[in-house]
């Protein structure tokens, strides 16, 4: 069996954004380990009237989504994002959810303006080993793939180390090659 490869999107495929980046220096500096769900939930009100205003832009590792149009290989996307941002964000960059083997998403009231590929949906954020064990590990028992060749692309180390725990492998993005 090949690698399957699951892309986390912020700061992996796209760079965070910049409510998110702030969140997590701030919570971090007070002990925290992940921003509470309202940081991700101003970030999303903020994506929902950027798409709605019909702006965008969208800069992505371009790299990280040819391998993913490549299709080489069976990729996923798990992300703390809501379904409705993340097919907003993959339309933009031309990409299509519907085209990717797995899809995990937080859920939110927003998703029900989303169209298209459904996916799973986490109760919990990431780092919370919830997010692996409640879809993913389900979802790679019931086709019989092996933990080992499932490799985690995530740039938060925590992340990286909750997958590691769970006997998947884990990298960060900048050690992709071109």
């Amino acid at each position: 069996m090949s690698v399957f490869i699951i892309f986390d999107f912020d700061g992996t495929i796209i760079p965070s954004s910049k409510m998110e980046k702030f969140c997590r220096i701030i919570f971090e500096k007070i002990g925290l380990s992940r921003p509470p769900r309202i940081c991700l939930a101003i970030s999303e009100i903020i994506d929902f009237f950027r798409f709605f205003l019909k702006i965008k832009k969208v800069v992505a590792n371009n790299h990280l989504i040819e391998i993913i149009r490549e299709k080489n290989l069976p990729v996923g996307i798990l992300t703390d994002r809501s379904l409705f941002s993340l097919n907003q964000h993959l339309r933009v960059l031309g990409e299509d959810a519907e085209n990717l083997d797995f899809v995990q998403t937080r859920g939110s009231f927003f998703d029900r303006f989303s169209r298209g590929k459904k996916g799973f949906i986490s109760k919990e954020i990431k780092p919370h080993k919830r997010v692996f064990l409640d879809n993913l590990i389900p979802f790679i028992e019931e086709f019989g793939l092996v933990k080992a060749n499932i490799l985690i692309i995530d740039d938060q180390p925590s992340i990286r180390k909750v997958a590691k725990k769970m006997g998947l492998q884990a990298m960060d993005p900048v050690n992709i090659k071109k």
